[in-house]
């Protein structure tokens, strides 16, 4: 079990790396429905494995444990029935990686992508066909899209910089993502066929880790510009970009609630990295989790 008794920059970066494995957060989208359970990852047994818990804090339940890997990542499908998810070759910082898919209850693991290097990072389209991911494949960072079941894969960007943390927006019309073309992080939107791209945000700070609201209106972001790791909502079009933290821990990985109400996230405040959430304003904070150990990358069931 390790604390996070580091600086915030140095916890932002390793929320933003993108070769290791075991730090590269995935981006997602808050499909509509009501709030059901929240998976996350956790290395409270060893290994990085994938956990659900009840929106409250409690019943929860292990999903992956397998010793001779890490599972993280994860993303629930719009129906809430499946998590796609990162699984790397072994445990720790193995930039060998894929995109597997199990079953809400752990049950029915499947591997989607075959390549040799690092695929991760999935998220799902809203009528849940297809997985947009991160690939290295190529020798960069790109966003790539596949059918659900790993057939018909297809690049999207070809930037030979960084483009990856992609998520679909629930009204299917654009997928954000992080892209260091102009020097450093900032989040881009871009149409499901790869075009159209346009930038939200343009700062000298890490912009990354996008998720849309339920509604497609807004855009919650992890950034480092006040000086530490914090939480942003701007508008879907990049106005309006407001600190809903304003905390001096790290707090990052954020993600909406199904119903839109609210947003759950890593942060540090304890002095572990442990799951909390917030209403959408900022106010309300609780913690969920209590273990500890490195506990990331948490999505929000949607319950149709």
């Amino acid at each position: 079990m390790r604390t996070l008794a580091v600086s915030t920059l140095v916890a932002l970066l390793a929320s933003l790396a993108f070769v290791a494995v075991a730090g590269a957060p995935p981006a997602h989208a808050a499909f509509p429905g009501s709030n059901g359970r929240i998976v996350y990852t956790s290395n409270v047994a060893g290994t990085e494995d994938i956990w659900s818990i009840g929106k409250k804090g409690k019943h929860r339940v292990q999903l992956t444990t397998d010793e001779t890997s890490d599972e993280l990542q994860p993303a629930w499908s719009p129906d809430g029935t499946r998590i796609a998810y990162t699984r790397s070759a072994t445990p720790g910082s193995d930039p060998t990686a894929d995109v597997w898919v199990m079953n809400a209850d752990g049950t029915g693991q499947t591997q989607l992508t075959t390549t040799d290097g690092f695929d991760g990072q999935p998220n799902w389209s809203p009528d849940g066909a297809k997985i947009v991911f991160d690939s290295q494949r190529n020798g960069s960072d790109d966003v790539w899209v596949m059918n659900a079941d790993g057939t018909n894969q297809k690049q999207l960007t070809t930037n030979p910089t960084v483009d990856a943390r992609p998520a679909w927006s629930p009204d299917g019309r654009r997928i954000a993502f992080a892209s260091d073309r102009d020097g450093d992080l900032e989040i881009y939107t871009m149409t499901p066929s790869g075009t159209k791209v346009k930038q939200l945000t343009d700062n000298t700070a890490f912009d990354s880790r996008p998720d849309w609201s339920p509604d497609s209106s807004h855009i919650t972001f992890t950034t480092d510009r006040d000086g530490n790791a914090e939480i942003y909502v701007m508008k879907a079009d990049g106005s309006n970009q407001t600190n809903v933290t304003n905390d001096p821990s790290s707090d990052f990985n954020s993600a909406y609630s199904p119903d839109g109400t609210k947003i759950v996230f890593d942060s540090t405040r304890s002095g572990f990295e442990e799951i909390a959430v917030m209403k959408k304003s900022g106010s309300g904070y609780v913690q969920l989790t209590h273990d500890q150990a490195t506990d990331q990358y948490a999505d929000w069931q949607p319950v149709p």
